[in-house]
């Protein structure tokens, strides 16, 4: 998440307007969804991908 975070960071620095980013966050086989604004985030508990794919979709 460090990464991410200092990439989303950096996006919402450069795009004025912007005020949130969404990302997806793919480690092997589980998923995270999360929300980043400028002072939080939010996420989801990951599932696996190849255990409910119709959940993935």
């Amino acid at each position: 998440y460090i990464e991410l975070a200092g990439k989303l960071a950096c996006l919402l620095f450069m795009q004025n307007g912007r005020h949130i980013a969404p990302s997806i966050c793919i480690l092997g086989s589980k998923i995270y969804l999360t929300i980043f604004n400028c002072s939080w985030l939010i996420s989801t508990c990951s599932f696996d991908i190849h255990e409910n794919p119709e959940i993935f979709l």
